[in-house]
Formats: structure tokens, sequence, C-alpha cells
């Protein structure tokens, strides 16, 4: 079956001193155009807060897009029209989400579940646009496919991004699929102060899907914040170039020393710049250049060490993908897994700090982002990928389906108190995953009775 499908694809960008400032310009331009249109739709919003669907006034388009550029001439800010412009369709864009159903139905969720009035004024929040920092480090603007190009050197291969009628040298390191169209392209600035071009590209490519009851080879995955266990052995896929343990337990985090070392100057850096910024604000003195170096060191460090995680994950995420059929994988939560366990005046939480330290590993180990490589690369090679509900998937048996509590006495030991059964706690969780993946398809068995 032929399939239309929509790729990203993210090159880095080596703009001269010139273009840079051509760049960090059109930043600035784009913020504040946001930044004016989402002050004026604040206003109308206020004005037709009490008044009658049928009788409210909202600015017009044109008007908007003529106050947006007499506000930026007036501060004497040179722009060009079409950033203009598809900055307007972004913002337009982003309201139309803030009102969408998925969007609404989380916002109510957030509202329900606040337990204090800090996380309800940010639940009532959530979705809805927000301004625009030009003096942070990382800024992006998005551009429609009109006037821009691509430049070949000698050996007829990209070499430079052509844009506002000048050519950014690009490092072209992945070829664009064949009969591709761009739909969508964003110029950002990242962290470290590196530049990037990412763009959408819509093709069209021959999909074989695979059936359930074709399914050949399966597996179950449970995520932890060390590690990744699965329900079959993958000892033999990565060949040593990953480590994995007990033949089912791959290990999520590079434990080099290298990286050891680079997660040791993070918190350093860390730590002198929060030192910094206490004593900045008993003095009311402003940042000085030794924080913002610091910053930069830190943004630097920080950068490797999420790009190392991500080479990690596609790699992961690549050799399973090729090499089962149906992949299984428990749907966290991780709002939930990672709420503040501070609670309020009335009722303070308990071991807060441990709590806090362990939503810092939770999030670390970006359970959704790995969930999300997996499953893009199912869905554009054919095969099944399904999350299952995770409950009591490390106190269910995957032998005989007892779930008692006393199945696992400790945390690293698991041992079924019907038929004895004993195996590592995560790898047991991963074999009961693969099976309701199994059983969400209608394939194999269910092992668990109806009761539960």
């Amino acid at each position: 079956m032929t399939e239309k499908l929509h790729l990203g694809y993210k090159y880095r960008l080596y703009p001269n001193k010139d273009q840079q400032q051509m760049l960090d310009e059109t930043f600035f331009v784009a913020n504040q155009t946001s930044n004016i249109l989402l002050t004026l739709w604040n206003e109308d919003r206020l004005k037709n807060k009490d008044v009658e669907k049928k009788n409210q006034a909202w600015t017009p388009i044109k008007e908007q897009y003529n106050i947006v550029q007499y506000s930026l001439r007036v501060r004497g800010v040179g722009y060009k029209t079409a950033v203009i412009q598809e900055t307007m369709r972004d913002f337009a864009d982003a309201k139309t989400r803030c009102f969408s159903k998925y969007t609404t139905e989380k916002r109510n969720k957030k509202i329900s579940e606040a337990t204090n009035d800090k996380e309800l004024e940010k639940a009532y929040r959530y979705g809805y646009p927000k301004f625009k920092n030009s003096s942070d480090i990382q800024q992006s603007f998005s551009f429609r496919n009109q006037g821009i190009g691509f430049e070949e050197n000698e050996y007829g291969r990209i070499s430079h991004f052509r844009i506002f009628s000048e050519k950014i040298k690009m490092k072209y390191h992945r070829d664009f699929p064949e009969n591709s169209e761009i739909k969508t392209l964003v110029v950002s600035r990242n962290q470290a102060g590196q530049y990037f071009v990412s763009f959408t590209m819509e093709f069209e490519k021959e999909i074989h899907y695979k059936i359930p009851e074709n399914i050949k080879s399966s597996i179950g995955i449970d995520l932890n914040v060390n590690t990744i266990a699965t329900s079959k052995d993958v000892s033999s896929l990565f060949q040593n170039e990953i480590e994995v343990k007990e033949l089912h337990l791959i290990q999520n985090k590079r434990i080099d020393r290298k990286s050891f070392l680079n997660e040791k100057m993070i918190k350093l850096f860390e730590r002198k710049n929060s030192k910094r910024v206490l004593r900045i604000l008993e003095n009311k003195e402003k940042l000085g250049s030794n924080f913002r170096k610091t910053q930069k060191k830190l943004n630097k460090k920080s950068l490797k060490s999420q790009n190392q995680k991500k080479d990690l994950y596609h790699k992961i995420s690549k050799t399973i993908v090729n090499k089962f059929d149906l992949i299984a994988m428990e749907d966290l939560n991780v709002d939930k897994m990672t709420k503040s366990a501070k609670g309020t005046v009335e009722k303070p939480g308990i071991d807060v700090r441990l709590k806090s330290e362990l939503n810092k590993l939770i999030l670390g180990a970006s359970f959704y982002q790995f969930a999300s490589f997996v499953e893009y690369k199912t869905q554009h090679t054919g095969k099944l990928f399904v999350k299952v509900d995770p409950a009591y998937s490390s106190l269910e048996c995957s032998k005989c389906g007892c779930r008692k509590k006393g199945n696992r006495p400790r945390q690293d030991k698991f041992c079924c108190l019907d038929c004895g059964y004993q195996a590592n706690p995560d790898i047991q969780a991963a074999y009961t995953i693969e099976q309701r993946g199994l059983q969400s398809f209608g394939v194999g068995m269910t092992l668990v009775d109806s009761k539960h």
C-alpha cells in the first residue's frame, strides 16, 4: 500500500557574523509580532468577556497587521513582511489549538487535579499562547517554502541553504527522500548558540503492513530510570555497541568515564550559577559576564548529554523495530509520576527531597521520547505498536497469572507465591506487557482471571 508520510529532517547551519545578525533580527521580529498579537487578543478577550457571542467585536486581521508594522517601525526595527505574515499564521493556529477538544479536555483535567492555588492558576493557562522572551538563547521562527533554495558544491552535493537572499553554509548529512516536497521549515538557535534548519518533508512510500495473524515475533518493553527491560533476549542484537545485562536489560544511559565526567561538570556548573543567582538577587544586581560564560558552558554540556541520549535511543529503537513484528510498551503517565510531593501547608508532603530527586531521574530518562521514536519507526515500516496499561505489571506472574502484593517482597526480587516462579522484576514486567500487547490484538491466550 502506498502511503503519504511526513518526516522531519534537521541540518546544522554555519552562518557568518552578518548572517547571524540577520537571523537574530528575524527571531526578534517574530517574537515581537507574536507578543503584539497576543496583547491585542488579550485586550479583545477582556472587552468581550461579558458580551454575548453575536455582539462580540474582535480586531480584524488587516488591522492587526497594520498595528504590528506600525509598532515595529516606531521601535526602529527592520522587518520582512513575509516573517510577519508567517508569524500571524502561526499565532492563528495556536489560538485554534488552545480551544481544540484535546487541549480543552487536558486543561479541565489539570484544573480538577490541582491541589493548590499555584497549580490551579497554571492549569487555567494550559494550552494558551505565551509571551516570548527575545533575550533567551533558544529561539526559532517558522517559514513557508517561498523564497528558499539550495546551492550545490562542485561534487553535486547540497552545501548551502538560501533564505532572504543569503547563502548560509549547511551540513547536508542526510539525503531528502525521493520525490519529496517541503511542507514547512523552522530556523532555530539552540541553547548552545548553534543554528539549525528543520524541514517537514512529505513523500510517498510503499508500506507492507503486518496483520495480527502474521506476527512471527513480538517483544514487551518495560521502561525504567537506568534500564530498558525486554521480554526477549536482545544481547546479540547490539553487537557490544550497547551494554545489555542479564540478556534482557538494556542500559539507557552512557556509563563510560567521559559521560560520567560530563554529568559531574553539569552539576558543578549548575551549583556555581545557582550560588551566583542567589547572591545577585540578595544584592539586587544585574547578571554579570561570569554568569553568562558559565551558563554557556552548562548549556553546551547539557546539550552534549541530550544528544548522546537521543543517539542511543535511535539506535535501540531502530534495532528493536527491525527485529520484531509487534512491540508492546507500557503507557506511562509521566505527569502523575513526577508530581511534586511538597503537598500543602495543612498537609505537607513526606520525603520531599527524595521524591524530587526521583522526579529528576524520571524526567531525565525521557520515556516519552523513546516511545515516540519506536512509534514513528513502526508506522513507517508497517510493524505493529501498542501501549498497554502498566497497572500491576510488576506484581502479576507471567507464568500462572497470579497477582499478589507478596509476589514482590523486595524492589529487586520477584517470586510468585502460587507457582514459585522467580525473575528480575523488570524483566517479569516486560513479559506481562508483551502478553497484554498480544491480547489487545486478539493473539495468544490470557492467563489472568476475568475478575482481575
